[in-house]
């Protein structure tokens, strides 16, 4: 890493964000501390969410939320440094939780993830809806069955289905705190983790005007199989350096004006990858 990525005047080959990114995204993954430190944080959060009776929660929930819950506390303006940190983890949490529903009291229809397959925050109602409504509201008064008509006045076609489509217990359980991106559905740094880089890798290339292709699952699938290969693993690291483009061939080296000889030894052509991979004559006769 040293040589390809780092704070010295040297030549970088290829940029951090690539290194970071997990490998079935094209990186090489190393941790972003920044966001593994709030993948730690947001465990915290999912402590206080899911053990109201521990000293932690206790503490926590007299000084910052005494008349209320921890996933509605706000970060005042002379919170703790310990607080607005685990306010940090909650933007993680909030991310990528999913409520299940019980009697749909504890849950609110426009500001929280209940429904599946759903992308959180973008989920818009055909009439409004009051913030502080909740999903209690759309189940009939035996907690058993879902007002169909309801549903299917507030929400459009595809999610009205979706939320018909989630069962209700007979004996109207409290709602409950998930975590989809693992079996059980207890949160864990490492599905966090995964979670927070995977959307900022996306933002990043978002933003570079590069964003995801229709083919994304088959590009994972090929980075995978890179990196199932039964070979030393100096030399995956020699393939992926070939399919990012990052080896100091002459066109690499001209483009970063580092002055060379630019031609093949062997042929005297412009070097590049795939002429010294493929092209020349000396790789085709050997």
């Amino acid at each position: 890493v040293w040589y390809w990525w780092c704070q010295e005047e040297v030549t970088y080959w290829i940029s951090w964000e690539w290194l970071s990114s997990q490998k079935y995204l094209g990186g090489l993954g190393f941790r972003d501390m920044h966001l593994f430190n709030q993948a730690m944080l947001a465990k915290q959060c999912w402590r206080l969410l899911l053990e109201p009776l521990s000293l932690y929660h206790r503490v926590m929930k007299g000084r910052y939320f005494p008349d209320g819950d921890f996933w509605n506390s706000k970060c005042p303006r002379a919170a703790s440094y310990t607080w607005r940190s685990i306010m940090y983890g909650k933007e993680l949490l909030r991310r990528g939780l999913l409520w299940r529903v019980g009697d749909g009291k504890q849950i609110s229809i426009i500001r929280d993830n209940w429904i599946p397959d759903t992308i959180h925050g973008t989920m818009q109602t055909l009439i409004p809806v009051e913030d502080n409504q909740t999903v209690s509201s759309l189940i009939s008064s035996n907690g058993s069955t879902w007002k169909e008509d309801t549903v299917r006045e507030l929400f459009d076609r595809d999610i009205a289905e979706r939320i018909l489509k989630i069962p209700l217990s007979s004996e109207g359980c409290s709602d409950f705190a998930s975590w989809p991106y693992t079996k059980n559905g207890i949160y864990t740094v490492r599905s966090g983790y995964n979670l927070a880089r995977t959307n900022q890798f996306w933002i990043n290339r978002s933003s570079v005007g590069s964003g995801s292709s229709s083919n994304q699952d088959v590009m994972q699938k090929l980075w995978k199989n890179l990196w199932r290969i039964q070979c030393p693993d100096k030399m995956k690291i020699v393939l992926w350096r070939i399919a990012h483009n990052c080896l100091p061939m002459s066109d690499q080296l001209h483009k970063r004006s580092i002055a060379t000889r630019y031609d093949c030894i062997y042929c005297n052509k412009f070097e590049t990858l795939e002429h010294y991979l493929l092209l020349c004559h000396y790789v085709k006769e050997t």
